[in-house]
């Protein structure tokens, strides 16, 4: 399973503080799991995408091999990309994925 919690949280402009008292968790587990070194139950991953104000299936996607369907996710054109980046925030693709 991989998150977008920070992805969203920048969106968002939240800090891991404030979603964790939205969530009713420690910042150290929201810390966690945003990084992945915990898989969250659940009714974490509600409380968290809750706080966050978006769908679970916007913070926490399958991998892959867990997804139900067969089909690959197309990729995003250059200009999806780009459109994501600045609808976030941020000046290029690379700073928004976060390997800048």
């Amino acid at each position: 399973m991989t998150n977008r919690i920070r992805i969203v949280r920048a969106e968002r402009r939240l800090s891991q503080a404030v979603v964790a008292r939205r969530a009713r968790m420690s910042q150290t587990m929201v810390s966690a799991i945003e990084n992945e070194r915990r898989e969250p139950s659940k009714g974490e991953q509600k409380r968290i995408a809750k706080a966050l104000r978006a769908p679970v299936e916007r913070v926490f996607q399958p991998e892959a091999d867990e997804r139900d369907d067969d089909e690959p996710r197309r990729k995003l054109t250059r200009n999806e990309q780009l459109q994501a980046a600045a609808d976030a925030g941020y000046d290029t693709w690379e700073e928004y994925r976060g390997e800048r």
